[in-house]
């Protein structure tokens, strides 16, 4: 079979040829013989064994559970993961393991460079994908890939530093979230904003002078970690009371707040959510991730994505599935959501009813749409530096606020919510044709831009 030649042997599966030897119809050996030779796909070539990989299955929750969390382990623990995985893979397409393994080194030496773990979350080991459809998933690797095509380094303090982009949003007179006071390691300056470089004049600002309730997130982070929301402040009890029901010691949330990147925190404005989502998601605030691409003559929105709050988490933001947040896909002309879905990998599902509420979301049409397109592609310009952009615009009680523009942004929600690679869309011939180049002289107005 491997070499071409026409196969002579009766074709039978392995149940089949197990069966037969149990009855005494053949031996092992021709058992072993009749499924080897038989003709069947390569898929089928590492059947022979369930048991096998039943009992891999509960060696590798064995050994999740005693290997510590830190360290190397946490990196053997990784790959432990993507074992059962495979095997889901396996039983659910009857492609075997020696071909996801050709599909995933195939992956990997390619241009996008997609990891193990991605193959899996985008299920790309479905046979209904080509290997070309494989190929234009972008993974965390070739996302930066594009953020350092298309954006000028140049712009990149404006993308990461959130208390400058929200000085620039201020300044380009575009609504963003007011900003009550910043902590950082060194002094910085934020209009009338108060600076706190030391946890005790901090304390007693949030004791006395702090408006209530606040956000607070940092000045440099991703996927809504090290994000609080805080609803009052208990003077007798001198706790604060987060929006989860939580209290907790002045001193101790500010000994908690984990800065990932060490640029400090922002205590910002708390923004409610338009009554129509308020009413079927919760109190916390829901947000639209809009990916625009900045065109010569003006930006293009070629995806939009609506995080959906589960009522668990103070951020909207779905971060790889995981939060416990949903996200929905929206129909980018009427702002309508065509499909919900919660978790990755062999854990994604299509969900119909909001798990807190019980209201239906697929069909239902966000609010205030069409003001929130138009408020980010006006945001778009006023980043000429940036190419790709990913825009988080909340729709409040207010109307759409911006929240944040990102960095390198992310791919993993457009990919998840449509089941295609986002290069196969208009990103991919949108790279070849602005791709950043060194910077170099050119003309003040050239004439590729439509006046």
């Amino acid at each position: 079979y491997r070499t071409g030649v026409r196969c002579v042997f009766v074709q039978r599966d392995w149940g089949a040829c197990q069966a037969l030897r149990k009855a005494g119809r053949i031996g092992l050996r021709e058992c072993i013989r009749d499924w080897i030779w038989s003709e069947k796909p390569i898929a089928a070539w590492d059947d022979p064994m369930p048991a096998f990989w039943d009992a891999a299955i509960l060696l590798w929750g064995a050994l999740d559970k005693a290997l510590p969390r830190e360290g190397v382990f946490r990196k053997i623990r990784a790959r432990l993961t993507l074992l059962p995985e495979a095997i889901h893979a396996r039983r659910i397409t009857g492609r075997g393991l020696l071909v996801q393994l050709s599909d995933l080194v195939r992956l990997r030496v390619s241009p996008i460079g997609l990891r193990s773990a991605e193959y899996y979350d985008f299920r790309l080991y479905d046979p209904s994908y080509t290997m070309a459809d494989r190929r234009a998933f972008a993974g965390d690797g070739f996302k930066k890939e594009i953020h350092r095509r298309l954006n000028n380094k140049a712009w990149e303090v404006l993308m990461t530093d959130k208390l400058a982009q929200t000085g620039y949003l201020e300044a380009a007179g575009l609504p963003h979230a007011r900003v009550y006071a910043v902590a950082t390691s060194e002094p910085r300056s934020y209009g009338t904003a108060r600076c706190f470089t030391e946890p005790g004049p901090l304390a007693a600002f949030l004791r006395a002078g702090m408006r209530y309730p606040f956000f607070v997130k940092p000045i440099k982070g991703s996927e809504g970690r090290s994000c609080y929301s805080v609803s009052a402040y208990d003077a007798a009890k001198d706790r604060l009371v987060l929006s989860s029901g939580k209290q907790i010691r002045v001193e101790d949330f500010l000994a908690g707040l984990l800065d990932p990147t060490g640029f400090g925190f922002l205590f910002l404005e708390h923004l409610e959510s338009h009554e129509q989502i308020r009413a079927l998601c919760g109190p916390t605030i829901s947000s639209v991730r809009m990916i625009v691409l900045l065109h010569d003559d003006g930006p293009e929105l070629i995806h939009a994505d609506w995080g959906i709050p589960s009522g668990r988490s103070p951020v909207s933001n779905f971060a790889k599935g995981d939060t416990a947040n949903l996200i929905g896909g929206l129909d980018l002309a009427t702002g309508r959501v065509t499909r919900v879905i919660g978790g990755t990998g062999r854990g994604r599902k299509d969900v119909d009813l909001h798990p807190i509420s019980g209201g239906g979301m697929k069909g239902f049409t966000l609010p205030d749409w069409h003001a929130a397109v138009a408020l980010c592609l006006r945001a778009a310009t006023a980043f000429p530096g940036a190419r790709w952009q990913n825009w988080d615009i909340a729709l409040t009680s207010k109307g759409p606020l911006i929240l944040e523009l990102n960095s390198s942004g992310d791919v993993y929600a457009a990919q998840y919510i449509t089941e295609k690679g986002i290069l196969a869309g208009p990103l991919g011939p949108f790279l070849e044709t602005y791709a950043y180049r060194e910077d170099r002289p050119r003309p003040l107005f050239p004439p590729t831009i439509r006046r």
